[in-house]
């Protein structure tokens, strides 16, 4: 088993856990693939992250404007 850690300057996302049956398996190339794997997948779920987050807030501005647009008016 070897454990990479998933991870860009702001955030840490956790571990990409790798499994193998047999001892030595994970020469220095397999480790070599294995932080290039994880360095792709942390930036990849950065930007999942980033993207949800914008879109909630497109979604809440929708509601916070409308909220703001009935107080404007007079009763």
């Amino acid at each position: 088993m070897t454990g990479i850690l998933l991870y860009t300057d702001n955030e840490d996302f956790g571990a990409l856990n790798l499994y193998a049956r047999r001892p030595g398996t994970f020469t220095e190339d397999i480790e070599t693939a294995g932080w290039m794997l994880a360095s792709h997948a942390a930036v990849a779920l950065a930007s999942a992250r980033t993207i949800d987050q914008l879109e909630h807030a497109m979604e809440t501005r929708h509601a916070i404007g409308s909220h703001g647009i009935l107080m404007e008016r007079p009763a």
